[in-house]
Formats: C-alpha cells, structure tokens, sequence
C-alpha cells in the first residue's frame, strides 16, 4: 500500500512537470544512446554537487540553503523523468545514485551537530554500502555492466527526498523534526537494499 502510494505520488509530480517542461525539450536530446555520458538527465544530475558545495559556502543563510535543497529535490525528480523518457544510459544509472549520495554527504556533515548520532553514524556508513553493493554483486556474480540495474527504486527515491527534508529541519535547528526525518530515510534505506537486489540478473 505505502508503495502504490509513493509511486503515485511521484507519478503525479512527474505528470505535472511534463506538461510543464515538454514544449521546452528539442526532440534532439530525446535519444541518447547507451554509452554516452553527457546526455541532459546527467547534466541535471551532476547539477547536485555544486549544490551541495553552495549549500556548505551558504550555510549560515538559511533561506538561501532552503532553496538550494528545493532546488536538489527537483533536479532528482526531473533526470528520472527525463532519462524514463529518453532512455536511461549506463553512465546515467550510476551518475544519479552518485550525485544523490555526494550531495547528502557534503549537506549532512555540514549539519551534523542537529542529528542524532546514532541515527547519522548509521546512515552514512549505509550510504556508501548501498552505492557500492551492485558493484560488488556484479563482480561476484560475473555479470556485464550493461545488464545490470542501477537505477533507483522508488523507495530509494523517497530516501533521498526524506534525507532533503531532514537536510531542510536541520538547517533552523529543528533537531527532533530532523532527526526523525532522517530516521524515516534510515529505515527507507535498509527497505531499498533487498528491493535492489532481487532486480539484479542472476547471471
């Protein structure tokens, strides 16, 4: 039930920027081909890292870092849509999870004192597991890069708007709010571990 939800939630979101954003797409970037790395969904991706350095530059300007986190949450929600529409590349399935990931990191250590330690000290570890484990599967299991499933799922995909909004309480010193905002992505994150694995190929 709480699955159906969340996709539809982000079915919504993504219907409403289509028809925003669909006169602006030249039909030439719709078709990307398997191996490129600068297609337009990875460009809004890799958008997120110096978001992540404007929001350590900034962090003492809180309306400024609220609007650089709605700004991270939106570039997420647009390269899925983009890439579901163009085709996703093997570059782009691991540049998202990446970027996701480097922007979390650089945010959340820069607001590490509002967290609850126990709650931060086991999420990031769990971070850095979840990034390396498809690599890690594939190599145990002998499987090519290009048949392998990066891609997020959608309780990966609400992990990281979670750990956006826990980013966003901290920022006021909200620390119960944050940390439980970041409970929820903790808890997100050991849900999207065993959803992952079972969409990887056997062999």
């Amino acid at each position: 039930m709480l699955e159906k939800f969340l996709t539809l939630g982000y079915t919504s979101i993504e219907r409403l920027l289509i028809s925003i954003l669909k006169p602006l797409l030249p039909k030439a970037g719709l078709n990307p081909n398997q191996s490129r790395l600068l297609t337009l969904p990875n460009l809004i991706s890799l958008t997120r890292l110096p978001i992540g350095l404007l929001v350590w530059k900034y962090s003492d300007s809180p309306w400024t870092v609220a609007f650089l986190f709605l700004l991270a949450m939106l570039s997420d929600l647009l390269d899925g849509m983009l890439a579901r529409k163009t085709g996703p590349t093997i570059y782009g399935a691991i540049i998202d999870p990446l970027c996701d990931k480097l922007f979390f990191f650089v945010c959340v250590v820069v607001y590490r004192p509002v967290f609850n330690q126990a709650i931060f000290w086991t999420l990031v570890p769990l971070e850095t597991l979840i990034f390396l484990a498809p690599f890690v599967y594939l190599w145990v299991k002998n499987v090519k890069a290009d048949k392998a499933e990066f891609r997020s799922n959608i309780w990966g995909k609400s992990k990281f708007t979670f750990e956006c909004l826990a980013l966003a309480a901290a920022v006021p010193g909200l620390t119960t709010l944050a940390s439980s905002l970041l409970l929820t992505a903790l808890i997100l994150a050991l849900v999207s571990i065993p959803v992952q694995v079972r969409r990887q190929p056997k062999q």
